[in-house]
């Protein structure tokens, strides 16, 4: 009888300790994966700001106001693009002249 008492005492010491261990080894884990999301978040942020941004903005910029001229049409769209950019008439003397 004694000896199942001594065990049962060892046996829950035991299971202290374990989940102690396991607490804290969970606690190490999730620290871990906290600092190794940053070490990746962080390059990535990087190179979408700096390298993979302006790369997209040189590509899609042009890519959209072509899409928006295809669109709009010769007239309509390409004609006051490049009169704005001549800056040669007011943007509302364009606008009545690209309408008769």
């Amino acid at each position: 009888m004694r000896f199942n008492t001594f065990y049962l005492k060892i046996e829950r010491a035991q299971n202290i300790l374990m989940s102690a261990l396991n607490f804290k080894v969970k606690m190490m884990k999730a620290f871990c994966v906290r600092i190794l999301g940053y070490g990746l978040f962080l390059p990535f942020l990087f190179f979408y700001s700096y390298i993979l941004g302006p790369v997209l903005k040189a590509v899609l910029l042009p890519g959209g106001l072509m899409l928006l001229f295809l669109i709009q049409g010769w007239k309509d769209g390409v004609i006051p693009f490049l009169a704005c950019m001549k800056k040669n008439t007011s943007p509302t003397n364009t606008v009545v002249q690209t309408k008769r």
